[in-house]
């Protein structure tokens, strides 16, 4: 939080801080019970379809303390790909199997004591710009769309090796370069 221009802060009937100034919007932390629709994110036995909604904190911890697995966490967001994704058009590719393998993996070498640090076993999609090794790169044009790269882009590869599990590739504009509409085929 911090103050504004030397206004003091003070807390309001929520609970939060914010300095005795009109007009001034303070930044919020929200909570699953600030927002309609969500599901609450703290109960002891967590629905599967909260895990999309968690922080990356949240969620490593969760990995780390063993209270939710990558496969739960794979499982719930391929999910909710498989759900959303006919409407929303966001992904050019869902990694399902290649997914799951590396949740299976990913979760052997955490019970085993071997995490790889905060994004061990947390799923994550790119966009479709960055070459994946073995997967095709297409930079959302027809130009490319059997273009297959040998090598990994290096952000790709050091998400990889952090443990993070690659289920999809993220639609874009053609080769980043122009104006989205959801309806356009790409």
């Amino acid at each position: 939080f911090g103050r504004s221009r030397g206004g003091t802060l003070r807390a309001d009937a929520q609970g939060r801080r914010s300095p005795e100034r009109p007009g001034y919007c303070s930044r919020v932390r929200r909570t699953s019970l600030d927002l309609p629709g969500m599901p609450h994110l703290w109960s002891s036995a967590m629905d599967p379809s909260a895990l999309s909604f968690l922080s990356l904190t949240d969620l490593s911890a969760r990995l780390d303390n063993g209270t939710v697995s990558p496969v739960e966490v794979t499982d719930a967001i391929l999910d909710r790909i498989r759900r959303l994704d006919p409407t929303l058009h966001s992904y050019l590719a869902i990694l399902e199997e290649r997914a799951r393998t590396r949740a299976i993996e990913a979760e052997r070498e955490i019970r085993a004591g071997r995490r790889r640090g905060l994004l061990h076993g947390v799923p994550i999609a790119v966009k479709d710009l960055c070459q994946t090794s073995g997967i095709a790169t297409t930079c959302a044009s027809r130009v490319l769309r059997d273009w297959v790269p040998k090598h990994s882009a290096t952000v790709v590869e050091r998400l990889e090796a952090a443990g993070a599990i690659l289920v999809g590739k993220l639609n874009l504009t053609e080769f980043a370069m122009a104006w989205y509409h959801p309806k356009l085929p790409v």
